[in-house]
């Protein structure tokens, strides 16, 4: 699921009826199952890229630092900058960054979830101000 998707989601499952508070009351342990899933799905998928990138990033520090070839490099700057520069690790380094993107934003939303009962009692101890009670 993209983050896209995801935001869209969010945006239908988040908003509050005011009319009909005790079911969105009710709706809280749901959303909050939903979410924290999506957010355990995508932190696995974060480890699993970060992982990847590890292999990717040490099989390139072979690579250019002459260890499987001939070809030599001389400091560990020059190193550093023909790996971080290399397409398939910047490839895979997108992905770990967007991956970690989607995991922050669920945490948000996680936490949103877990203090929608706290805005619902809100509005409801406004009706009841406002009704004079």
């Amino acid at each position: 699921m993209t983050l896209t998707e995801i935001q869209n989601m969010v945006r239908k499952d988040l908003k509050i009826n005011d009319l009909e508070l005790d079911i969105e009351s009710l709706r809280i342990p749901s959303l909050h199952s939903k979410y924290l899933q999506l957010l355990t799905e995508h932190s696995l998928l974060l480890k699993k890229t970060q992982g990847e990138l590890n292999v990717l990033k040490r099989d390139k520090w072979i690579f250019y630092t002459g260890k499987a070839t001939d070809v030599k490099l001389n400091t560990k700057d020059d190193q550093k900058t023909f790996i971080e520069a290399d397409k398939e690790y910047r490839e895979l380094k997108g992905k770990v960054e967007y991956y970690e993107s989607v995991v922050d934003y669920l945490q948000e939303i996680v936490r949103s979830v877990s203090n929608r009962s706290f805005q619902i009692k809100n509005a409801i101890e406004w009706r009841k101000f406002e009704a004079g009670i």
